[in-house]
């Protein structure tokens, strides 16, 4: 297997490699030339077909296989995943399987990804791809279970559907639709949702650590993934708020946002009751004219009705403001800038007069700043300053 070449990454998890699948339960299917020349050089090596069934059966742990069957893969498509890469090894032949596996299939399913592509890239739409099935998908590493993904707003059922195919190849994902409840539903072959528990541990409640080490442009497609399937904008568009079930996960989100420089509230618990096994969540809110911008430029939204209004807010807010943490703008600037009045203060935030003495008269409060009174010959001018600790 050929591993790419990139002096930025050491760590594989920022790739996905083939050897990633469940090797005993995932089959693959060579082209007949590469796949026979494998078996016949493997049966020639070992002295016969029977001979070669035995040393699978040590060296692999398969005690149901027999020379009928090394018979049979000759005339077999597919073939499970472990043997392959058993067979490239003893026949030292070397075969680059990542770029010569036609198709690819699960244990139990017909379903196949067709011209897979190998070694897949930690990119922005299998990132998004990671955030959907966190969010609003059902995944497990148990064989029994089923890897889904569920929404009522179609557009990000397509994209879904379309970051599947650019990251694996062609997928054969099937879709359907839930008239009660007016939810598209899709199903991804599961084998897919095994490698995700395996590589990512998606199960966890904790963004994936290769999203937390990825670069600001991959971790904004994951965020944006994240607030398009549970993030609201409030019908005023003047807060987004992300609201979720589990605290240790919204913490992760809220920590990524701080890293791109997007500033929330503290996070919240909210206690509701639905039924009788109703479940509290945890919350945060975005507000402020710059945080929102910010939020725009670096997460953004696919979901059609969120970016709408999101776009709307920014073309009619009127007076630009900082939301939380406007206190810590003004001690920041006085801190920098040293002695200054509020209209230079106000000048440099983009702000007025009246909402600059707010936030002053809250840091004075805090027992940060501290301001003189200097005369001007006509009147007094108040001149404020960052207080020294």
């Amino acid at each position: 297997m050929i591993e790419p070449k990139n002096e930025n990454y050491d760590n594989k998890l920022e790739y996905i490699y083939l050897s990633d699948f469940p090797i005993n339960k995932t089959f693959v299917y060579l082209e007949n030339s590469l796949k026979n020349k494998l078996l016949e050089n493997s049966i020639k090596k070992a002295g016969s077909q029977r001979m070669l069934a035995n040393l699978i059966n040590l060296s692999l742990n398969y005690p149901k296989i027999r020379q009928s069957i090394i018979s049979e893969w000759l005339k077999k498509d597919f073939i499970r995943l472990d043997i392959i890469f058993f067979l490239n090894k003893y026949t030292e032949l070397n075969i680059d399987l990542d770029n010569n596996i036609k198709m690819l299939k699960g244990q139990s399913t017909s379903r196949q990804i067709i011209n897979p592509k190998f070694p897949i890239c930690i990119n922005e739409e299998l990132v998004s791809i990671l955030a959907n099935l966190y969010c609003d998908g059902t995944t497990s590493d148990l064989d029994s279970h089923t890897t889904e993904y569920f929404n009522q707003e179609y557009t990000l059922i397509s994209k879904i559907k379309n970051n599947f195919d650019k990251v694996f190849g062609e997928v054969n994902i099937t879709e359907r639709y839930i008239e009660d409840t007016r939810i598209h539903n899709i199903r991804i072959p599961h084998y897919l949702g095994r490698l995700f528990c395996k590589k990512f541990d998606l199960i966890e409640d904790n963004v994936p650590k290769v999203i937390k080490n990825s670069q600001p442009k991959i971790q904004g497609q994951y965020l944006r993934a994240v607030f398009d399937d549970e993030g609201t904008i409030s019908k005023g568009y003047s807060q987004i708020r992300l609201k979720m079930k589990k605290e240790s996960y919204v913490n992760d989100i809220k920590s990524i946002l701080l890293s791109l420089g997007i500033e929330s509230s503290d996070i919240y618990l909210e206690k509701y009751v639905k039924g009788k096994f109703g479940l509290p969540c945890y919350y945060f809110n975005i507000s402020g004219y710059y945080n929102i911008k910010n939020f725009a430029d670096k997460v953004g939204f696919d979901h059609p009705k969120k970016l709408i209004r999101l776009k709307d807010y920014l073309e009619k807010i009127k007076e630009h403001n900082y939301g939380y943490k406007a206190n810590k703008k003004v001690l920041d600037i006085l801190k920098i800038k040293g002695q200054m009045n509020k209209k230079q203060i106000a000048l440099l935030l983009d702000r007025n007069d009246r909402t600059v003495q707010h936030h002053l008269n809250n840091l004075l409060k805090d027992n940060l700043v501290k301001f003189k009174k200097v005369w001007k010959g006509y009147s007094y001018e108040y001149i404020w300053y960052a207080k020294r600790k």
